[in-house]
């Protein structure tokens, strides 16, 4: 038995198959209605055009022969009716019957010349008769008609076949709109209760897919897509707070306890400077972690696309080169840089200088010798900014995690840094629409590739 919820009557389905019905109702109506005038009418038509002759003709025969001939020829025609559709009826100007196969002349032909409706019995059945009424020269009353019950028939099963197709139709309508609208409540039901899990804090999750390739299963797949990217951005930010607290914990350790020591007033005022020195570094460390962290929201909120312009990766390239060259020598390295201008994309000058900073400064921080190398190439539909070191690399299984914030493969943290630099490009190149990968074998090499067409 099935389950009438007052819920399926109030889903836009049932409401927009009850609108299909009745849109469709009407136009069957109006295309029943319209054949139905025009067969009807055109039956009506024809029948009118057959008495009209029939009556012209026994017009003409009365003119050629007389009243005599008049009756001999409507003997003639009564005898080859069998099937008793015509009516003939002759009278006299007392309307006392001379020749004819109905007993009366109708009460309903009160003159001549004059079109008429009437019933006449034959048997058990009753006949529909459609006549037409003229004056003989002599005096005479002449009526000629046609059984028009075929046309009522017609009539009657058009009528009844509107009516029946109406109701069928409402039918049919009600029933497939309470099938469709208990199938979409069933399937939003699911996805109601899957969200209410994961409001509940169950972010794992997913709304199922039947694999019907429907609007339902499309909405389900972004909604596991989105629900996807938000557990990602969760668990992104559990591991940053938790990475925070212990980086920022053991320098705000060690600058509460050169501090506490400083006020003390122990020790010479080398030692003194020495510790304030220490304390300004620390401070500056953890500054330059805060500003790393705001740099990768700034980014990853898109906020930044406001301030982008057409912008030459090789003049940014050459400002990178540039700054980190005395450096890069002081460590006996040599720097590279290979391109030239031209490839022009839109970008965010300062965000992208940013990015292409942080690569240097780590090629340059973990190559102990050889090279580095900035290149920057483009073709009709891409532009690539590229850093390639001589370093010990990053391990394939390891290219993938780097980029989550504060994550450093010096797990002993013996190098100075925060592990958001990497974080920061990744949000640069996302902010961009473009690639990061990593390559390079004896070594790293780093690639931005801007798919943006080339200005």
């Amino acid at each position: 038995m099935l389950h009438l919820s007052p819920r399926l009557f109030r889903t836009s389905t049932f409401r927009l198959s009850l609108l299909y019905v009745l849109i469709f109702g009407v136009s069957m109506i109006a295309v029943l209605g319209f054949v139905y005038f025009a067969t009807a009418g055109n039956m009506l038509r024809i029948t009118d055009e057959s008495i009209q002759r029939e009556m012209d003709d026994l017009q003409t025969e009365y003119h050629r022969g007389g009243a005599r001939r008049l009756q001999n020829v409507i003997q003639a025609r009564l005898k080859d009716d069998q099937v008793g559709g015509w009516v003939y009826l002759l009278v006299d100007n007392a309307y006392r019957p001379v020749l004819g196969n109905i007993p009366d002349w109708p009460v309903e032909a009160t003159e001549a010349d004059h079109w008429l409706r009437f019933v006449i019995p034959r048997g058990a059945h009753q006949y529909t008769m459609r006549a037409l009424t003229a004056s003989m020269p002599n005096g005479q009353l002449l009526l000629v008609g046609m059984d028009i019950r075929p046309a009522e028939k017609f009539t009657s099963t058009m009528i009844q076949a509107a009516l029946w197709g109406a109701a069928i139709t409402l039918a049919l309508g009600i029933c497939g709109g309470y099938l469709m609208s208990r199938n979409m409540l069933r399937r939003l039901d699911v996805l109601n209760r899957g969200a209410e899990r994961i409001m509940r804090g169950n972010l794992s999750h997913r709304m199922p897919v039947v694999g019907s390739g429907d609007e339902f299963d499309r909405l389900a797949e972004t909604l596991n897509s989105m629900l996807q990217e938000i557990e990602r951005l969760v668990a992104s930010i559990r591991a940053v707070t938790t990475n925070l607290a212990h980086d920022l914990r053991s320098p705000l350790t060690r600058i509460k306890s050169r501090l506490e020591l400083v006020l003390t007033g122990r020790g010479d005022a080398e030692q003194l400077r020495h510790e304030i020195d220490y304390t300004i570094r620390e401070s500056d460390q953890l500054l330059a972690t805060f500003n790393a962290l705001l740099s990768i929201a700034e980014a990853e909120g898109g906020a930044a696309r406001a301030n982008m312009k057409p912008l030459d990766l090789f003049e940014v390239a050459e400002d990178v080169a540039d700054l980190y060259r005395p450096m890069a020598e002081d460590k006996g390295l040599n720097l590279e840089l290979h391109g030239e201008g031209g490839a022009v994309v839109t970008a965010h000058r300062q965000l992208l200088l940013q990015a292409l900073l942080n690569l240097v400064d780590n090629a340059v921080k973990y190559t102990d010798a050889g090279r580095v190398t900035i290149a920057v190439s483009h073709d009709a539909h891409h532009a690539v900014i590229s850093v390639a070191d001589t370093g010990p690399g990053i391990a394939p299984e390891d290219r993938a995690r780097v980029l989550e914030q504060f994550v450093r493969l010096d797990l002993a943290r013996t190098t100075r840094g925060n592990g958001l630099g990497l974080s920061l490009v990744a949000a640069i190149a996302r902010l961009h629409g473009a690639e990061l990968v990593f390559g390079g074998e004896n070594g790293l090499e780093v690639k931005i590739i801007f798919t943006q067409k080339i200005i």
